[in-house]
């Protein structure tokens, strides 16, 4: 305390004018007696300043010294953990744009099942289409063919009676009349009938 006291007592010795010194000893000489009486009123309030208020200062500035370093242990903590998070974030950045790839290729995967599946499924169908459709040309076939035989008899049933009545006469007629006739009494008369 007593060194910053000295050390201020010869800064206030430094800080007088050189002009002062220079008037020498003309009869305006340098005012000595009420220089000395401010010097030693400034050392004296400085003296009671740093004794009544010295260690409201130093606590003052100690306690500011603490809050410093405080806020900077606590701005350091916030980094680490700023930092942390941003490694954090970082490495959850990654595996999305891993999760989003494996997404992607597991879409795709499906995707491609999915249409090997369809067109599997529409082969099936088709293959089923087309036996339905061979199923119904053959029965269409038949009904056809049945339906011409059916003409062809129908044409031949009439082609025949058309020889029969225009070779037919009622001569032939009678005979083939009075043959079927022998014929049934034959029949009835024969022995286990």
């Amino acid at each position: 305390m007593k060194n910053k006291i000295l050390y201020i007592a010869a800064l206030l010795i430094a800080s007088v004018p050189m002009d002062a010194f220079a008037a020498g000893g003309h009869g305006d000489g340098f005012p000595w007696v009420s220089w000395g009486v401010s010097v030693v009123n400034f050392v004296i309030f400085l003296g009671i300043l740093i004794y009544f208020a010295g260690p409201k200062i130093q606590d003052h500035f100690s306690t500011r010294r603490e809050d410093m370093l405080a806020d900077l242990n606590e701005s350091k903590r916030l980094r680490e953990e700023a930092e942390k998070k941003f490694e954090e974030y970082s490495a959850r950045l990654e595996k999305l744009d891993e999760e989003r790839k494996a997404l992607l290729e597991d879409y795709h995967e499906q995707g491609e099942a999915e249409k090997e599946r369809l067109v599997a499924e529409a082969k099936k169908q088709v293959e089923k289409m087309r036996a339905d459709a061979e199923l119904i040309i053959q029965q269409e076939m038949r009904r056809a063919v049945s339906a011409i035989e059916e003409q062809a008899v129908d044409l031949a049933i009439s082609l025949a009676e058309k020889q029969l009545t225009e070779k037919v006469d009622d001569n032939a007629q009678s005979r083939i009349v009075a043959s079927y006739v022998s014929d049934l009494n034959e029949m009835d008369s024969a022995p286990g009938a």
